[in-house]
């Protein structure tokens, strides 16, 4: 399984004085990463078009849009907390069912209430999704073995069998590569090498010629770099 990490937070506030103290608040969280803050809406849409994100810490009125047409503007799903001026913007942030409302000024122990909470409520929505996770029923060692495929990382070819690389352990299947990747989800697994099949899940990095799980170096195919490529960045 893979470890916990904090979450990423982006901060969005064209109030200096305001990103300084919230971005002070950061540096004492070992849960929070705060991997970027901007003064507008728009420096901040276009950094969200390459970087995953867990929490925004948007305030309402902003340059350009405002907070409530930045979130419409939104493709991924992020937990989003709200700082507002204005009374009547909390009405508005309720209807859009955002994890909190916090009206200026409010204190660092009202912020980091709202921080426990938008933590708690990923946490929740993380189990639900690991007691919904997909699986695949093989047949390995003479068992019937069900394995979760967001345990899998990788899966090699060994002739007739392919191996199944797992956190926990290894698995050989009588199987090719080609009949067992029609079992796999499209967009989660990526075969990146004629012997290899991935979890792009797992993907620590990758460069020019390979790709790295778990510490361990694949080899990427010629042939398949540029499908690679573009679903890993798009994943």
């Amino acid at each position: 399984m893979n470890q916990p990490q904090s979450l990423r937070c982006v901060l969005i506030d064209a109030n200096p004085v305001d990103r300084l103290q919230l971005g002070q608040i950061f540096k004492t969280l070992p849960n929070f990463t705060l991997t970027a803050e901007f003064s507008s809406a728009v420096d901040a849409l276009d950094y969200l078009k390459y970087n995953k994100v867990d929490v925004l810490v948007l305030h309402a009125q902003l340059p350009v849009f405002n907070g409530f047409d930045f979130i419409d503007r939104l493709k991924d799903e992020v937990e989003v907390i709200l700082t507002i001026t204005q009374a009547n913007d909390a009405i508005t942030a309720f209807q859009y069912g955002l994890v909190d409302c916090l009206q200026k000024p409010f204190s660092n122990q009202r912020f980091l209430l709202a921080l426990q909470r938008v933590e708690k409520k990923i946490a929740k929505e993380q189990l639900l999704s690991q007691t919904e996770q997909q699986s695949i029923l093989v047949r390995s060692d003479f068992k019937n073995v069900k394995i979760l495929l967001n345990d899998i990382k990788w899966i090699e070819a060994m002739g007739d069998y392919i191996k199944i690389v797992t956190e926990q352990k290894k698995y050989l299947v009588l199987s090719t590569m080609k009949e067992f990747v029609k079992k796999l989800p499209e967009k989660q697994f990526q075969r990146i090498h004629k012997s290899f099949i991935i979890n792009l899940d797992n993907v620590q990095h990758y460069c020019s010629n390979s790709v790295t799980i778990g510490g361990k170096v694949l080899p990427l195919g010629r042939a398949h770099k540029a499908v690679f490529r573009s679903n890993y960045e798009s994943y």
